[in-house]
Parts: C-alpha cells; sequence; structure tokens
C-alpha cells in the first residue's frame, strides 16, 4: 500500500509540472531570391526544430519567444547563409497585460525591445544547407536553454 501511495504521488507531481509546461514558440524567416535553396533551408531547419519537443514554429512574430532570421544568398559557386537569433523577453508581454490598452506606437517600441543572441555567417554549397539548419538549431535550443527554460 505504501508503494502504490509513492507512485501516486510521483504520477501527480509529473502530471502538475507538464501542466504548467509551455511552449517556446519560435518564429522563422528566410529571405532570398533563390526559391530552391530557401525551400531546401526552411524544411531543414523546421525538421530539426521539430526535434526539440517544445519548441513550435509559430507564423506571426509578434507571437514568438524567438526570432530566425536568415539571407540565403546564392553566388556562381555556392551559397552564402547569414542568420541571427533575435529574444522577445516574456516579462515585457507580462507586464503588458496588467495595462488595459496600450496605443499602437508604444506595442512597436516594445517589440523592439528584444535581445540579440548570436549571429553568424556561412558559405558553401547546396549540400552544406542541411548542417548549417543542424547548426542553427543546436544555437537556438542553447537561447532557449540560458532564456527560458
Amino acid at each position: 500500500m505504501r508503494t502504490m501511495s509513492k507512485i501516486v504521488a510521483i504520477m501527480l507531481i509529473i502530471g502538475c509540472v507538464s501542466a504548467f509546461a509551455v511552449d517556446i514558440k519560435v518564429h522563422i524567416s528566410i529571405s532570398s531570391s533563390n526559391e530552391e535553396g530557401k525551400r531546401a533551408l526552411k524544411s531543414f531547419i523546421s525538421r530539426e526544430i521539430r526535434t526539440l519537443g517544445d519548441v513550435v514554429i509559430v507564423r506571426k512574430e509578434e507571437d514568438a519567444d524567438f526570432s530566425l532570421q536568415t539571407i540565403l544568398i546564392k553566388l556562381s559557386n555556392g551559397y552564402v547563409l547569414s542568420y541571427f537569433i533575435l529574444y522577445y523577453p516574456r516579462k515585457i508581454y507580462a507586464s503588458m497585460a496588467l495595462i488595459d490598452e496600450i496605443p499602437n506606437p508604444f506595442q512597436k517600441i516594445l517589440r523592439y525591445l528584444s535581445e540579440k543572441i548570436i549571429d553568424e555567417l556561412f558559405t558553401g554549397s547546396f549540400d552544406s544547407l542541411r548542417g548549417w539548419a543542424e547548426h542553427i538549431v543546436v544555437e537556438l535550443d542553447s537561447a532557449c536553454d540560458r532564456r527560458i527554460r
């Protein structure tokens, strides 16, 4: 009977913790005139993000905790990829929730109170895109650990 009580207590604790778990929201923006590279990179990044479990991709940047901004340029002999990750602290939105109505210009200003976490530049072939996506998502995951988790 005592063992059953411990099991029930552990299950209740796990249930309570998971009930408060909040998904981390990420917005992905890829700018490129090369549609093939853009589609491939978005696919690779999205696939890697889905493996993280507690991270979801959102369509609107204003709904995101993190924004992944990338620029992919096709050259005659390969690609150049530049990216950076922005973090939007939740405390800004928590304090905004206490105010009934914030005029629109102030909402835009608050949105820019973000923190640039990392930016990098890569060069390589089309075959490099998958590896770059893996690296970018590892950096994003680390940022999530440092800022939210």
